[in-house]
């Protein structure tokens, strides 16, 4: 995992991929992007969709491989 630091508490799930891109992670704003809940689980945040982050708040990002 990476720290990555945002501007503002309240996000959305493209803001927080497009924080950490111009971060250098390296990831495309096309991926999908989860929240870390608890051990084992997660919460999907749609681009649209706007939360609340805090220092301690982790996201994991996976490609979308749907092609469909």
């Amino acid at each position: 995992y990476r720290r990555v630091g945002v501007e503002g508490r309240q996000q959305t799930g493209l803001g927080i991929k497009q924080a950490a891109i111009a971060q250098g992670v390296k990831i495309k704003p096309d991926f999908i992007l989860y929240k870390i809940v608890g051990p084992g689980k997660t919460k999907q945040i749609q681009d649209h969709e706007t939360i609340i982050v805090s220092d301690c708040s982790k996201f994991d990002v996976v490609p979308d491989d749907d092609h469909s």
